[in-house]
């Protein structure tokens, strides 16, 4: 993995532990050390940076730039198909199958940093493990990746759906050992 990779995973990790007010204040911030140490230029390096990024999303957004975001995307509306015995998708399936929201959010004031977030992450990693490696007998059909809510301040809030063979299996797994564990 490269450097900047690297960087770019660990700023992620931290977008959204913070308020949109106090990025603000840290880029603007930066900025004025820039300008002090640097006069001009500084504002330069700014004004071509700006231009870059909205030239580059202008490209994306006409489908002139590609990204691997897009790679293997089927664009338009879809639904799930679960197919039959014979492993045909000929339509809706005659199977139930249940959908669970799973999250916890994090009101603390430090976020993600705060005492015994850091465990609740290790629950939630044990629980998915467990329901994969024992997704034949616990009904287990899979989950989506993490999602972070969007509409607040802070993206303190992790949550996943998951999808279950029936209600029975949903029951079991919320009733086990390994969920029980993180509810503490």
């Amino acid at each position: 993995m490269s450097t900047t990779t690297r960087t770019a995973n660990l700023l992620s990790f931290f977008r959204d532990d913070f308020r949109m007010e106090t990025w603000l204040l840290a880029g603007a911030s930066l900025q004025a050390v820039a300008v002090l140490i640097f006069g001009r230029l500084a504002l330069m390096l700014t004004g071509v940076l700006l231009v870059y990024q909205l030239t580059m999303g202008l490209l994306k957004d006409g489908g002139i730039v590609t990204t691997s975001h897009g790679k293997n995307v089927n664009w338009g509306k879809w639904s799930t198909q679960f197919p039959d015995a014979s492993g045909q998708a000929r339509g809706p399936g005659k199977e139930q199958v249940v959908v669970f929201l799973l999250g916890a959010r994090s009101n603390h004031p430090r976020g993600r940093f705060a005492p015994g977030w850091a465990k609740i992450g290790e629950y939630f990693g044990d629980m998915w493990r467990d329901c994969a490696k024992n997704r034949q007998t616990n009904g287990f059909l899979g989950k989506t990746s993490t999602l972070i809510a969007t509409d607040e301040d802070c993206g303190n809030t992790m949550c996943w759906l998951s999808y279950w063979k029936d209600l029975d299996s949903l029951q079991a797994f919320a009733n086990g050992p390994v969920h029980s564990k993180g509810m503490v």
